[in-house]
């Protein structure tokens, strides 16, 4: 009964070692602003403050970042403190689309494309055409630079028949907007978006 007894407790702590060695993830608040002109203002707030960072293109206030993105233009952040916790952002701007859009994902590296409604849009490898007006969700998987293992991705997804809505053609750097592509006599677009990784440890 002793040996049973001592057999046990050495294996709580081995159990509790091993807890106290893992690295402990907390999710972060990312907020998506208004798409305009094709970019939104996404808001990343995180439970401590953001230091001794390299994110030279996000803009940092305390606890938060801001950055213009592109429409599903996709990122990663990641902030460890010396406690050894560490806070993660997984971002997928939202795309908005019109009615005979083909949005292309080739360029950001995500693999296991899914849609929540097929009648809203259908997928063809990597590239989503937009069938009717209506709103569902896009997910994926990606593995961005330097992690090793994959992340989830999740895209709002909206379709709509209006003609004279701003559909995001425009992009800023990072985005290849193909409008090169396609015929003109026609509504429909190829865009393809980047990936872009970022992270840091405190």
């Amino acid at each position: 009964m002793k040996k049973i007894f001592k057999v046990n407790f050495m294996v709580l702590l081995i159990a509790i070692f091993g807890i106290l060695l893992t690295k402990q993830v907390n999710a972060v608040t990312v907020n998506y602003g208004k798409i305009t002109n094709g970019t939104c203002t996404v808001t990343v707030t995180f439970e401590q403050d953001i230091t001794n960072t390299s994110w030279t293109d996000w803009t940092k206030n305390g606890k938060t970042a801001t950055k213009q993105m592109s429409s599903g233009e996709i990122a990663y952040l990641s902030v460890t403190n010396s406690e050894n916790v560490t806070e993660e952002a997984i971002i997928a701007v939202p795309i908005e689309a019109q009615v005979g859009d083909i949005i292309d994902l080739s360029k950001t590296g995500v693999k296991n494309l899914s849609i929540a409604n097929s009648d809203i849009a259908t997928i063809d490898g990597l590239k989503v055409t937009a069938k009717k007006a209506g709103e569902t969700t896009l997910k994926g998987t990606v593995q961005f630079e330097g992690n090793t293992k994959e992340s989830n991705l999740e895209w709002k997804f909206t379709v709509t028949s209006d003609s004279n809505q701003d559909s995001g053609s425009g992009s800023d750097s990072g985005e290849d907007s193909g409008s090169g592509s396609g015929d003109q006599g026609n509504s429909t677009v190829s865009r393809n978006f980047s990936s872009i990784r970022i992270s840091s440890s405190m």
